[in-house]
């Protein structure tokens, strides 16, 4: 009689903390991962024109394009087919992107620019509201002396115009939206920043 012979359940590695298990249905975490390494055209034509206000080193550029691509990996299936778009539309990515720009090239100020993005968004939500926008931000940053006063206001305001005319064919200029969007993905930014973390 032979002998049934048992074989010991296997034991999940957890994944690191970096990065969120994505929901991959049939597809592993391993070809997941490699097909959402592949930046699409959009987004590297718009990484192309941040890049000169993301750091003035070649270091500061590498981590502003491997930050990028950690957190794309990071996504369930459902929001990385939505952060970009099929042509390229959808704000989520150049919002994410800007804000990456910023804290990586602009780290010293990164918290005055999040501080007058959520007063303005959390004016928006307010009763008594005067809807604010992009344009109004860049506005409000120009006016600040923190700002004016430093020598990383240009990456910082450079990084806001180029989101705020890659937006304006869509109209998108100065709406609530964008800056709804932009405070949706503020905190995501946030925690790749040495200045500007989230509390």
């Amino acid at each position: 009689m032979t002998e049934a012979t048992t074989t010991a359940a296997p034991v999940e590695t957890p994944l690191p903390e970096a990065t969120l298990q994505p929901d991959t249905g049939e597809e592993s975490f391993h070809e997941h991962e490699a097909r959402t390494m592949a930046l699409t055209s959009h987004e590297t034509a718009f990484m192309a024109e941040l890049a000169p206000h993301a750091g003035a080193t070649p270091r500061r550029g590498l981590r502003f394009v491997n930050v990028y691509r950690l957190i794309r990996t990071s996504l369930p299936l459902h929001e990385h087919e939505t952060l970009v778009g099929g042509e390229g539309e959808q704000t989520a990515y150049r919002a994410l992107l800007t804000q990456l720009a910023i804290v990586t090239g602009a780290p010293a100020i990164a918290p005055v620019y999040f501080d007058h993005l959520a007063a303005l968004a959390a004016g928006n939500l307010a009763e008594a509201r005067e809807y604010k926008g992009l344009a109004d931000l860049i506005a409000a940053l120009g006016e600040d002396d923190r700002v004016t006063a430093s020598t990383e206001a240009a990456p910082l305001l450079g990084a806001l115009q180029i989101l705020r005319d890659s937006v304006a064919p869509q109209g998108l200029g100065n709406d609530p939206a964008l800056l709804a969007t932009l405070h949706n993905t503020a905190s995501v930014a946030r925690r790749y920043s040495f200045t500007a973390r989230p509390h």
